[in-house]
């Protein structure tokens, strides 16, 4: 009988400690150690293009800026940075851009790579100038910008996702509705099969007068006078006929959309940005 009582209080006992929390703990934090917090994520940047060693490129001085792409260095030639379309003169961003690019390069020494006679990727303390420009948002990204293609595709993205300079949005309902950048047959022989399709997918009646369509290359198309109702479309060919009022003709000699990769970028009377669309094969 004894025996039976020694091993009930036994148990009890054994019960008690585990409800107190006297058995064994698996979690060998101290008791009196704070509650752990969540980690911070690690920033993420994007990564600029690497500088390469200055010995391996030529060095010169930058002589003048004369726009936010071009340049004209100590021996008297005038350079355009690869891979960069700045706002042209007569944008409210020209001067802006123009000015980024000065207080960048002006009178600096810089590496340059030379990429054809006159297109230059330009190095200024460690940093790819043309880069620096796109990412700053006073430039979009040329299409087949060939080595620092993807670079630049990162730091047009991060100006873009800021808002920055041409990226400033417009309150227009104009969207991009479809690119035929590749006609049937020789494309010069049919510049009235290439054009961009534009819809106005608000509920108010947009006036597009003053608005502008432009390409990698910087051909630029300003419209005219032109009202587009809600949900309706106006077609801009590349060739050449009677505007009427949907379909307006750009009467370019030769091909403007490239085959190979271009974008569409269009901005509204004041310079701000409507809508873009890249393509690539």
């Amino acid at each position: 009988m004894q025996k039976s009582i020694l091993i009930i209080g036994m148990i009890i006992i054994g019960l008690i400690l585990t409800a107190c929390g006297g058995g064994d703990n698996d979690d060998d934090t101290p008791e009196d150690a704070p509650p752990a917090e969540d980690a911070a994520p690690a920033e993420v940047l994007e990564p600029r293009p690497p500088a390469p060693d200055e010995e391996s490129l030529p060095s010169v001085v930058v002589e003048s800026v004369e726009a936010g792409n071009v340049v004209t260095l100590e021996d008297g030639a005038t350079v355009i940075l690869a891979g960069v379309n700045t706002p042209p003169d007569g944008h409210y961003l020209f001067d802006d851009a123009t000015q980024f690019t000065r207080d960048l390069l002006d009178g600096k020494t810089v590496n340059i790579e030379q990429m054809g006679d006159e297109t230059v990727y330009l190095w200024v303390d460690g940093l790819l100038a043309n880069y620096e420009i796109v990412r700053a948002g006073y430039a979009t990204r040329k299409q087949r910008a060939e080595q620092y293609d993807g670079f630049l595709e990162q730091a047009e993205a991060f100006s873009f996702d800021e808002l920055l300079g041409v990226w400033s949005p417009s309150t227009s309902t104009i969207e991009i509705d479809f690119v035929d950048f590749d006609p049937a047959g020789i494309d010069n022989d049919n510049l009235l099969g290439e054009f961009v399709r534009l819809e106005n997918r608000g509920e108010a009646v947009v006036n597009m007068e003053g608005y502008t369509i432009s390409d990698s290359d910087g051909n630029i198309y300003t419209f005219p006078a032109l009202e587009v109702a809600p949900f309706r479309t106006v077609l801009l060919f590349t060739g050449c006929a009677v505007d009427t009022q949907n379909e307006l003709y750009w009467c370019q000699r030769e091909e403007v959309w490239n085959n190979s990769g271009d974008t569409v970028f269009v901005t509204d009377a004041e310079g701000l940005y409507v809508d873009h669309r890249s393509y690539a094969r």
